[in-house]
């Protein structure tokens, strides 16, 4: 029951990041060789953990961000993210590498600046 309970949870968040992000939810994830992590798009690979319980912490295992890296590299990914959700208030946050980090801010600012200069 408990094991129903948490798939189930686990793939409620699948799909509000899914919705949110347009990334692909990868079936059957872990299960199949070849297909890794929970989500996926062209350039990234994504790993997504949750929480039943409340919680005032989250902790992150050093080895979850090995893991979904070294998935990311074997599958020709060029980026990887870990999702932590909580399912009860329904946030998810986000860790990845600085670089990626800088990557989508460098972007985000160029745009707002190209749309600054048409307006």
């Amino acid at each position: 029951m408990i094991l129903y309970r948490q798939r189930r949870m686990a793939q409620a968040q699948d799909k509000r990041v899914s919705k949110l992000t347009g990334l692909k939810i990868q079936i059957n994830s872990g299960a199949v060789n070849g297909r890794k992590g929970d989500l996926y798009g062209k350039h990234i690979l994504v790993e997504t953990k949750t929480s039943s319980q409340p919680k005032k912490t989250i902790s992150v295992k050093r080895l979850w961000l090995d893991e979904i890296s070294s998935k990311a590299f074997s599958m020709g990914k060029r980026f990887w993210a870990l999702v932590i959700g909580d399912e009860l208030t329904k946030e998810d946050f986000v860790i990845m590498p600085l670089d990626l980090f800088d990557t989508l801010y460098n972007s985000y600012d160029q745009e707002m600046m190209l749309n600054e200069d048409k307006s």
